[in-house]
């Protein structure tokens, strides 16, 4: 219960007067999520449990938008306060050329609320600074091809400069399924942490609600395997 009012206090924030989505251009949408296994740049964020999350965006035809983003999460920390709740705030402009070549800059902030330091591990507070790119051909399979990279002055709060490099590729499948795979490496200095980490995954949309399943593996440095290797579900519902 005090997850889902942390969520709903924390998206609240981004509800403006009902004016400003009905000028022209501009549009509003919702979603929330359940998954066995918040897993972030391949390495779980919620100890192996469920998760539930919810987020709001706002969209200008332009290709501006601005949103917010709560889950729970469980680092099994020693900490007596613990952060039970990840909070992303962020902004960005988006567009899509016309020879399928689309492209993706924003900031983002990571919030916990809540955790205090007495584990040892300081404020995990940080910001993020993510390009993306990808390119969708024609065909059958309707393959899209996407890659980024993303990069923190100061990872979690503390971990110094990180960079974290992705690459993935979606394909149409019969029964309006789609499959994808995805690669991400993550490197971060002050703590010597760099590994790699892949999914191999299916998804489709029924009944309203976005269906995802896939594996997920990574190299022995991802904090042990076992935080990283399993299989993940995600249920999702937009508005």
């Amino acid at each position: 219960m005090k997850f889902l009012k942390t969520l709903f206090l924390a998206n609240l924030l981004f509800i403006v007067p009902g004016s400003i989505y009905a000028q022209e251009g501009f549009s509003l949408s919702a979603n929330i999520g359940l998954t066995n296994d918040y897993k972030y740049y391949g390495t779980t964020f919620s100890n192996e449990e469920w998760a539930v999350s919810g987020g709001l965006d706002i969209g200008h035809t332009s290709g501006f938008y601005l949103g917010s983003w709560v889950s729970s999460i469980d680092f099994n920390s020693d900490a007596s306060d613990p952060a039970k709740v990840e909070w992303h705030i962020y902004a960005g402009y988006a567009n899509e050329l016309d020879n399928g070549l689309g492209y993706d800059i924003s900031v983002k902030r990571y919030g916990y609320p809540g955790q205090n330091e007495d584990d040892g591990t300081g404020q995990y507070n940080y910001y993020e600074f993510i390009a993306g790119i990808s390119y969708e051909f024609s065909g059958d399979l309707a393959p899209v091809l996407n890659g980024g990279v993303a990069i923190s002055p100061d990872y979690f709060g503390d971990g110094g400069t990180s960079i974290y490099v992705t690459s993935g590729l979606t394909i149409s499948l019969p029964a309006e399924l789609s499959g994808y795979i995805s690669y991400g490496y993550l490197d971060v200095d002050d703590i010597n942490l760099a590994y790699s980490h892949y999914a191999l995954g299916i998804s489709r949309y029924f009944a309203g609600f976005g269906f995802d399943i896939s594996w997920n593996d990574a190299d022995s440095e991802c904090g042990g395997k076992e935080l990283c290797q399993g299989f993940v579900l995600n249920i999702t519902k937009e508005f």
